[in-house]
């Protein structure tokens, strides 16, 4: 009886070596898989060779946003359409992204594309086909211009990064709305940024980027969803449709079909259609401003914003400016920006112990997020990044040359444009 119990027991104690073993080998195998492809990604990135390309405005520019959303639609052609499992365990291949950026401080405001090199004539010719009289050339990162680490004993900084407070298929207010507004002497969605970051001074900074990744479909049939929630519409994988209305329907053709070609609609679609007629103006316009936002190519999008000054004349109304600069896209009943809590900083957004140095460690990755283009990706980062989809209509009405009437003084714009030497110059031999 003894040997019974002991042989139990042994067998027992084995089954558990085994549980502690198997269980061993797979938390070590999660800690080998991510610290193998974190490494490769990071391989990956470091090779990149980035370029800074300066975008000389003309001081004579009528067009609209809408130009640079066309812009936008083209620079769309850096996606992949997916990358290949493989492509990741061997290259550590992610989605490229480019950085869209605007630059204010006592010199005035300018407007920069940071990007992979491979991707400049993409760019240059996505400008010139929209903006002829636009000038585009190759500068030095201006990022160079400050220390490698801020803050610092002379420099301070706040900043967050910007994402949309709802999903991603709900829209912003849009260039097309501030058009709208005839009254209205200044209607460009970038007048209040521009004039935020034209009255800087002596040492002070603002610095915007757009990290933008082209998209694929997903977050568009997250959309196609809701509208059909929203009208009421139960959406299914598979549609069977209902029997009793597919008859009926079936002796409706037949009795017209001499006189009109038959038709032949599922009951969810003609519930869906019902559905819509019956559906309040609210409901309609939801429906109808996330049909209009789907319907065109997306990006993976963050808006990242840093204000920089020395110490001792840190100005926070500042922030204030530039907070209300970006509420103007917000609405109501669609989407808004919201900063993202895990760059915000506050002191009330790093944890309740600590405070001073935690925040005084975001705000170093921060700085260092912002110089690095860095992305949110799909390994492990310092910051908690997230991420939002704006699509091509959005994103110009956040990043775009502005009109002419904009009223932002230090706005450095181009005046005379450079031409070719005439086809006769004569040249030494």
């Amino acid at each position: 009886m003894s040997n019974v119990i002991s042989s139990l027991v042994n067998s027992v104690i084995g089954f558990i070596n085994l549980g502690f073993l198997l269980i061993f080998l797979i938390l070590g195998g999660a800690v080998f898989y991510d610290w193998f492809i974190h490494k490769k990604i990071r391989g990956y990135i470091n090779r990149i060779k980035w370029v800074t390309l300066q975008v000389h405005v003309p001081s004579a520019n009528f067009k609209s946003a809408k130009s640079m959303e066309q812009v936008f639609v083209s620079l769309h052609g850096t996606y992949s359409f997916g990358i290949k499992p493989i492509e990741v365990y061997k290259e550590g291949k992610i989605e490229d992204w480019l950085s869209c950026e605007m630059v204010g401080d006592g010199n005035g405001v300018r407007f920069y594309v940071t990007a992979p090199a491979k991707y400049r004539n993409l760019i240059e010719s996505s400008f010139f086909s929209q903006y002829p009289d636009v000038e585009i050339e190759q500068v030095e990162d201006y990022t160079k211009d400050l220390p490698e680490v801020i803050p610092n004993k002379n420099y301070d900084l706040f900043g967050q990064d910007y994402i949309l407070a709802r999903d991603s298929f709900y829209p912003i207010r849009t260039y097309r709305e501030f058009e709208e507004i005839k009254e209205e002497k200044s209607t460009d969605s970038l007048s209040t940024l521009m004039e935020a970051m034209s009255n800087l001074k002596g040492e002070e900074r603002i610095w915007v980027q757009a990290l933008i990744k082209a998209s694929g479909d997903d977050w568009k049939k997250k959309g196609e969803s809701e509208i059909a929630k929203i009208a009421g519409q139960a959406k299914k994988e598979e549609k069977h449709g209902d029997f009793v209305g597919n008859v009926f329907q079936f002796i409706k053709n037949l009795i017209a079909a001499p006189v009109v070609y038959p038709t032949w609609k599922d009951a969810a679609e003609k519930k869906a259609e019902q559905a819509m007629k019956f559906l309040n103006p609210y409901e309609q316009n939801i429906a109808k401003a996330i049909g209009n936002k789907i319907g065109k190519i997306g990006f993976e999008t963050i808006v990242r914003v840093l204000y920089i000054d020395k110490k001792e004349g840190f100005n926070k109304a500042n922030l204030s400016a530039l907070s209300g600069a970006f509420r103007v896209f917000n609405t109501q009943d669609l989407n808004a920006f919201r900063p993202g809590n895990g760059t915000l900083t506050s002191a009330t957004k790093v944890g309740k112990t600590f405070k001073q140095g935690r925040l005084l460690e975001r705000k170093k990755l921060l700085f260092e997020a912002y110089r690095r283009r860095e992305p949110k990706l799909p390994i492990s980062q310092k910051l908690k990044l997230q991420d939002s989809v704006l699509n091509v209509e959005e994103l110009a009405t956040i990043y775009h040359p502005p009109a002419s009437f904009v009223q932002a003084p230090r706005l450095t714009q181009l005046e005379a444009k450079k031409g070719t030497p005439p086809m006769n110059l004569p040249i030494e031999s």
